[in-house]
């Protein structure tokens, strides 16, 4: 008797701790994965919400009188959880975005290929670009931070005490700003160059009009492309590094914006 009294005192902890930690492990870089095995996601977030509900940082001021109540709960715990992966997806999605502006560019746009973890089909730099980031994620144990910034969530947003403050979609836009123009400016040394490659070939067509420069520039600007990147994934992998390092503040100043 007393472990079935245990179990229906600790289940709205349960599944608000459940709810805290599921988004991270649909929507986080590698945890949310499509290659990730779905039953090991399930039963990792089944143990790792267990654990949290029987810990210290598990108190809640008061539990949920109807199961309305736990519901309004439930959905401001899942949107703690999506905080967390939507930092982590954005970064990483930033060199994705790098690479969407060089296919464009270059013309790779037209060559596509199968992107795992979306299960949509990516120009070629583009899924380059989201693979080199994802395995720096895992190189730089950046998914550590994630789990962290997990753990670390239930102190400075306690479970059942987030509240949707006016800061938190100025918060939530200005990291994805930030993010986005992070991609631009990685993506642009390679685009400035090809721009350039542009508009020598467009003065070669006017000069010498016999030139067929559509198919002259496809190969050429291909090239140029490869061998750009080539010489500029060095800088890019260092600006990433430091990145996935920053995100735990990141993280911190988003859930302050749902701190009661």
């Amino acid at each position: 008797m007393d472990i079935v009294n245990l179990v229906m005192q600790k289940l709205p902890i349960f599944i608000l701790a459940l709810a805290r930690v599921t988004p991270v492990f649909v929507a986080a870089p590698f945890f949310g994965n499509r290659f990730v095995p779905v039953q090991w996601r399930v039963a990792t977030s089944l143990g790792l919400a267990w654990f949290i509900s029987i810990g210290p940082a598990a108190a809640i001021p008061s539990m949920p009188a109807n199961v309305l109540a736990l519901a309004v709960m439930v959905i401001r715990e899942l949107t703690v959880g999506g905080v967390i992966a939507f930092a982590f997806t954005m970064a990483v999605s930033a060199a994705q975005v790098a690479g969407q502006l060089i296919d464009f560019e270059a013309g790779f746009s037209l060559a596509t290929a199968l992107n795992p973890n979306f299960d949509v089909q990516l120009p070629v730099m583009a899924d380059f670009y989201y693979v080199v980031s994802l395995l720096l994620f895992l190189v730089t144990n950046a998914y550590q931070v994630v789990l962290s910034a997990l753990w670390g969530s239930l102190k400075i947003v306690p479970l059942g005490q987030a509240v949707f403050r006016p800061e938190v979609g100025p918060e939530t836009l200005s990291l994805f700003s930030s993010l986005f123009a992070l991609g631009v400016q990685l993506a642009l040394p390679v685009v400035s160059v090809l721009f350039l490659a542009d508009l020598a070939l467009a003065v070669l067509s006017r000069a010498v009009p016999q030139l067929n420069v559509l198919f002259m520039g496809m190969p050429l600007k291909a090239g140029a492309a490869a061998l750009l990147v080539a010489l500029t994934i060095p800088g890019t992998v260092l600006v990433l590094r430091d990145l996935f390092g920053g995100l735990a503040s990141t993280v911190t100043v988003l859930l302050k914006a749902l701190t009661p």
